[in-house]
């Protein structure tokens, strides 16, 4: 998850700045960013993300006030981060949590009385969860 969001800044970075890496970003394009790669955020997800940068140190800002996107996911001698990746980490944990939630109750809706699934029903069940599953996943 981070490492597809970091890769997803550099990216960005390069295109930005013409190939060479400049190691920020303004905050705009790191939002839009985290858009791109968690595209089911909601927009109350993305406001507290925004929120979360603005709460960054001033460390982690270059002179013009861009962000040093690698600075966003380092930890300190407590092996805490900041408060971004805080914030990220606990919505990708709740939306998780959500998930295995509904894909619990999708399965038990499919056993039936017998407390048993079969392969098809499973599938049935994966997809009421997450209707953008890769059906190729399912086989």
């Amino acid at each position: 998850m981070m490492n597809e969001l970091l890769n997803e800044f550099i990216t960005t970075d390069k295109l930005r700045n013409k190939v060479a890496l400049s190691g920020v970003l303004p905050k705009k394009q790191i939002l839009r960013c985290v858009k791109d790669c968690f595209k089911h955020k909601l927009p109350e997800q993305m406001k507290d993300l925004s929120e979360a940068l603005d709460q960054e140190e001033q460390e982690k800002m270059d002179k013009k006030g861009e962000i040093k996107y690698h600075a966003l996911f380092e930890e300190d001698k407590n092996y805490d981060q900041g408060p971004f990746a805080e914030c990220l980490r606990d919505q990708q944990l709740t939306e998780r949590k959500e998930y295995l939630e509904e894909l619990e109750s999708a399965l038990f809706n499919q056993s039936y009385d017998d407390d048993k699934i079969c392969q098809e029903r499973a599938g049935v069940a994966f997809r009421q969860a997450d209707p953008d599953i890769d059906e190729n996943r399912l086989r």
